[in-house]
C-alpha cells in the first residue's frame, strides 16, 4: 500500500470535513452579510444625519444605489420642522438659489409611491456640496414630509 492510496473510508471522510468546512463559511458569510444589510430606520437616520432620530420622526423610506462607480441614497420620512431645522444644522445646508435643474435618474426615473417628483421637481431644496457630495433636502410643510437625497460624482 502506497502512501497516497486512501480506502475509500478515509477519502469519504476526508471529504464529508471538506464539505462541513465549505457549509460553516458559507453560514458565517451569510450571517456577516446579513447583519451588515440589514439596519433599522434608527441606524439610517443616524447615519445621514449624524443624529438621532426624535419621536416625530416616522415612515421612513429609503433606497440605495452604490452600483458602479458613484453612489446615490433615497430617503423619505415624516417628521416636524424642527427636525427639519436639526438637520440642516448639522449638515450645515443652505437653500439651493438655482432649484435641482437637472436632477435624474434613480428614484426621479422611477418613481415609488414614497418619493414624491412632483413635489420635489416644483420645490427649492436646501442643498451642500462638498467636493464631489451632494447633499438635498427637500421639506412639504403641509404634509410634514421630508425627501433626502445625498450622491457622489
Amino acid at each position: 500500500m502506497s502512501l497516497f492510496t486512501l480506502n475509500i473510508d478515509q477519502w469519504n471522510f476526508k471529504v464529508l470535513l471538506r464539505k462541513v468546512l465549505l457549509l460553516t463559511l458559507l453560514i458565517i458569510a451569510f450571517i456577516f452579510y446579513f447583519q451588515s444589510c440589514v439596519r433599522t430606520d434608527n441606524k439610517i437616520f443616524h447615519e445621514f444625519f449624524h443624529i438621532n432620530p426624535s419621536k416625530d420622526v416616522k415612515n421612513l423610506d429609503s433606497y440605495s444605489d452604490e452600483i458602479g462607480i458613484d453612489a446615490s441614497h433615497w430617503l423619505a420620512f415624516e417628521c416636524d420642522d424642527s427636525t427639519i431645522e436639526k438637520i440642516t444644522l448639522k449638515l450645515q445646508l443652505t437653500e439651493d438659489i438655482y432649484g435641482t435643474p437637472g436632477l435624474s435618474g434613480g428614484l426621479n426615473m422611477r418613481p415609488t409611491t414614497w418619493w414624491d417628483t412632483a413635489f420635489i421637481n416644483r420645490t427649492r431644496p436646501l442643498h451642500k456640496k462638498e467636493k464631489n457630495l451632494h447633499w438635498y433636502l427637500w421639506y412639504d410643510k403641509k404634509n410634514k414630509k421630508a425627501y433626502f437625497l445625498t450622491f457622489d460624482t
